[in-house]
């Protein structure tokens, strides 16, 4: 027993109209109706979720988790600019305060 609407699949009749370009069926209900090869292929969507969420579980199990002390020497891309550029990356050495609530206490 399949879903609902793969039950009466082969009941409705999917000739297309050749100068119209779409099934009678179409033109009275306004959408696509689901044949019997709808019911027989796999739902790309599942197969999207599933890889996604592979994808997840793969990157959970191989991420370093990073933590930083205050005063840390950290690397950092484009440290003169405020904005990215595209193009070469810069990787320069720079002193930066990890911890920005001892700047933001220190403006107060």
């Amino acid at each position: 027993m399949g879903t609902c609407s793969c039950r009466f699949c082969g009941f409705i009749p999917k000739e297309t109209m050749v100068y119209l370009g779409k099934a009678p069926t179409e033109l009275f209900l306004s959408r696509h109706l689901p044949t019997r090869l709808d019911c027989l292929k796999p739902d790309p969507r599942n197969k999207i979720d599933t890889e996604v969420w592979k994808q997840k579980v793969y990157h959970d199990a191989n991420v370093r988790a990073r933590s930083f002390m205050q005063g840390d020497e950290v690397r950092r891309k484009h440290a003169e600019q405020t904005r990215s550029r595209s193009g070469a990356m810069d990787d320069k050495l720079t002193q930066t305060v990890v911890n920005q609530q001892q700047e933001v206490e220190g403006q107060e």
